[in-house]
């Protein structure tokens, strides 16, 4: 089973976000994160 310190150092290993993941910087909005936006 893969660790959280796993799944994080795969992340970090592509050189940009991909259709799964996206990188937040500076985001604080604890109910946003995790959600998708409907008009993004």
């Amino acid at each position: 089973m893969e660790t959280i310190r796993d799944i994080i150092s795969r992340c970090l290993s592509y050189n940009d976000e991909q259709e799964w993941f996206d990188f937040k910087d500076s985001w604080f909005d604890p109910v946003g994160i995790g959600q998708v936006m409907a008009n993004s």
